[in-house]
């Protein structure tokens, strides 16, 4: 198949999210075509934790492996280029123009183009993730468990102290002592005093300057004062969906910049359209990915049927009206 070909559907991302949405598509004989720049977010040389049957493995290597088996299928082509502009087709579907200058029309469009992340201004930060700056303790606890001093930087997300003594109850499973680092903001600082209520925790209000890496672990500067040592460091990176598109398309976002979309088919509110993986969810995990892959696929297949069976009928009575 080629660019002048119409495809069932067109997939954005080739990673878990991509991929898994494909393995449910072909299986109910639908052709995908699968944007993909191999420029995942977990791109980084670590180990894949918390997937059953994967684990201490590369997510390259997975991500290399369900490709190959998709192109065996026949059923699905990858493009190995960037998808820059989306059009609805006027006689249904979508199309769309890639880097190279090419066209490609499907019927049904997923977006699963996973998220970039958006560090915050610290000088060190972006040289130190996520090997020593952890986004999630359920995936990079358990290798550090018995350590001294951990930090937990409530910037983002992590500045909600609903949300940070969460995940400073999650670091104190595998910390003696957690220090919360609100960065220069003292209004911050005394509300999260309030309500973290955690033993082996303190707080500092200092602004980091710079984290460097020292011994086994890193090395806060701040501005004034003494630096610290901590073993490693908790904090979740903001993300923004890289797609140009987006609002063209019609497709909105929610609070955090995930794509909103519909349970359990993942079904945005723009007709023919989907959304899995990072992208549409806060839980930005592989088998999370996964799952949401799966049940996309199944989700666009059901829909291309209801399509198809609608077709029937309505030519049905149109020759009934014909005779």
């Amino acid at each position: 198949m080629n660019s002048s070909s119409m495809y069932d559907v067109i997939i954005i991302g080739g990673g878990h999210a991509g991929m898994s949405a494909a393995l449910t598509l072909y299986r109910h004989l639908h052709t995908c075509l699968i944007f993909d720049i191999a420029k995942p977010r977990n791109s980084w040389s670590l180990p894949s934790h918390s997937v059953s049957g994967w684990e201490g493995r590369q997510p390259e290597e997975l991500r290399t492996t369900s490709r190959a088996e998709l192109l065996a299928t026949g059923l699905v082509t990858f493009v190995d280029s960037e998808a820059t502009s989306l059009a609805h087709r006027s006689g249904g579907g979508f199309e769309i123009t890639d880097s190279q200058g090419n066209t490609w029309t499907g019927r049904k469009l997923l977006i699963a183009s996973g998220k970039q992340n958006i560090f915050p201004n610290i000088p060190g930060y972006a040289e130190n993730y996520p090997e020593k700056i952890f986004d999630c303790m359920f995936t990079f606890g358990y290798e550090h468990r018995g350590s001294k001093d951990a930090g937990l930087l409530a910037d983002g997300a992590l500045s909600s102290p609903f949300h940070a003594s969460m995940v400073v109850g999650d670091t104190r499973k595998f910390a003696e002592r957690v220090t919360v680092y609100t960065n220069g903001d003292g209004i911050l600082h005394d509300t999260m005093t309030t309500e973290i209520k955690h033993s082996g925790v303190t707080l500092d209000r200092r602004r980091i300057s710079q984290i460097q890496r020292s011994g086994k672990g890193l090395t806060l500067d701040f501005e004034e004062g003494s630096p610290a040592e901590i073993e490693f460091l908790v904090h979740q990176p903001s993300t923004r969906v890289g797609l140009p598109f987006l609002a063209q398309l019609g497709v909105t976002v929610d609070e955090r910049g995930d794509i909103r979309n519909i349970p359990p088919f993942f079904q945005t509110e723009v007709p023919g359209v989907f959304a899995a993986g990072d992208c549409a969810s806060p839980f930005k995990i592989i088998p999370n990915a996964m799952l949401m892959g799966a049940n996309a696929g199944a989700g666009i297949a059901r829909s291309i049927a209801a399509d198809n069976l609608s077709k029937e009928i309505s030519l049905g009575t149109d020759s009934k009206l014909e005779g």
